[in-house]
């Protein structure tokens, strides 16, 4: 079957869209050079839970949620969406691209574009 080269380019193709499907864990690690003082690590962490809420306008939105509720007051509301535009104005070299990681996608890349 693996002779067969249609269906060799297939399984190559399915391998490399499952490998590109797969959820890389530590694919960012810390730039210590940039990220110096706590405030930079706090930023950071403010920025991973943006990140997994649905990015600036999804926390936005959860923190009006919040204050619609009375969980938070129309002062901490607003200090909590003052922090959120603060750390999303920072334009990167907090985090830099896993190097193991970036080596095994141009592999993965290499594979399927040369599988002749």
């Amino acid at each position: 079957m693996l002779y067969d080269e249609a269906f060799y380019i297939h399984v190559v193709n399915r391998w490399k869209e499952s490998y590109k499907a797969i959820k890389k864990i530590n694919d960012v690690t810390l730039n210590f050079e940039a990220m110096t003082t706590k405030k930079d690590l706090y930023q950071m962490g403010l920025l991973s839970l943006i990140e997994v809420s649905g990015g600036e306008l999804g926390i936005i939105s959860q923190i009006n949620e919040a204050q619609q509720r009375g969980d938070l007051t129309k002062k901490q509301a607003f200090d909590l969406r003052q922090a959120v535009k603060e750390a999303c104005k920072v334009k990167g070299g907090l985090t830099v691209k896993n190097e193991a990681i970036l080596e095994l996608d141009k592999k993965v890349n290499e594979a399927a574009k040369f599988y002749r």
